[in-house]
């Protein structure tokens, strides 16, 4: 009985994965090309340099390029095994048992991780816009939920271009996707999948919340802001993100882990 359970996690997988990963490099690609285009198109953009031959557009797309393209590679290795078995399959059956799984998620406790995502995608609406060359507040109805071009020191509280809060979304989105295929995995490689996976959803939501108060709140008036990590965080700070990073990755593994409370 656990050998056919077993069998038919790994043949949903396998059904899976082309579609998943179809689907990510395709948005890798039209993502990169709107980055370059959104800073290429900005004549403040044109007048920086980088390494004499490129300007900062080519600079940013390729940042965002090389990140995710490391995270695909990732993927790809995590799962090679899945993958080979994956090549017979047809894209086709694959993306129509993606959203049969879409379907069941509405259900307990995936209705829960699915409304926390679709929050997160609401509120990084700002980014997304400005990541395609558009102020969220030129909308109505929109305008009276964000903000984005009222100056905020000497800049836009929501600048064009591309925000650590949207990279943070995408990284959460995603770990929450590959920590669930990870499930189906079994012995170490699953394990060590989830572990690595759980980790890294606390910093994209440090990321993804950081940049939202400062921006959404702090923007308008309000003195409060979060700390995350980058080239200027001071070394007790870092090591207090840190130390987050990992009790919430902690959690998160030992909370989706668990058969029980995840109903599987």
């Amino acid at each position: 009985m656990f050998r056919q359970n077993s069998d038919k996690k790994n043949s949903e997988l396998n059904l899976l994965l082309p579609s998943f990963l179809l689907i990510f490099a395709i948005f890798i690609f039209v993502e990169t090309c709107v980055c370059y285009y959104v800073y290429a198109s900005r004549p403040v953009y044109k007048t920086e340099v980088l390494f004499d031959f490129a300007n900062i557009a080519l600079n940013y797309s390729l940042e965002f390029l090389l990140r995710w393209i490391i995270a695909f590679l990732l993927i790809l290795i995590f799962f090679h095994k899945e993958i080979k078995e994956a090549r017979r399959i047809k894209i086709s059956e694959s993306i129509k048992l993606l959203f049969k799984k879409l379907k069941f998620s509405l259900t307990y406790p995936g209705a829960i991780i699915t409304s926390v995502i679709i929050i997160h995608i609401f509120l990084a609406l700002p980014w997304i816009f400005a990541f395609h060359g558009k102020y969220i507040d030129s909308y109505p109805v929109l305008n009276k939920i964000f903000i984005a071009k009222r100056l905020c020191g000497h800049h836009a509280a929501v600048h064009l271009g591309t925000h650590h809060g949207y990279t943070g979304l995408i990284g959460f989105v995603l770990g929450i996707l590959v920590f669930s295929l990870a499930r189906n995995l079994e012995g170490k490689r699953g394990k060590i999948v989830r572990f690595f996976v759980a980790f890294s959803i606390p910093y994209s939501l440090n990321n993804f919340w950081e940049d939202f108060i400062s921006e959404q709140i702090g923007c308008r008036g309000f003195n409060i802001s979060l700390p995350y990590m980058s080239d200027e965080t001071a070394p007790l700070i870092a090591a207090m993100l840190i130390s987050i990073y990992l009790i919430g990755g902690l959690i998160i593994y030992l909370f989706g882990s668990n058969k029980k409370i995840s109903g599987t």
